[in-house]
């Protein structure tokens, strides 16, 4: 009995209605987030702060 090869990943979908949602949502998971990054550099002066003000570098 002949043994059927194994189908990559990339292959035929199983489920093409899958394949057609990942395509749908593939814009909230990739790409630039101008919230994501503006918040991001929130935090980040935030962490330098309170660094500067740990280490007696603050503004007096």
């Amino acid at each position: 009995m002949k043994r059927k090869k194994l189908q990559p990943a990339l292959a035929k979908p199983r489920n093409p209605h899958a394949l057609a949602a990942r395509l749908r949502n593939a814009g909230a998971h990739s790409g630039p987030h101008p919230l994501r990054e503006d918040r991001r550099k929130q935090k980040q002066q935030l962490r330098s702060a309170l660094a500067r003000s740990r280490n007696g570098l603050g503004e007096e």
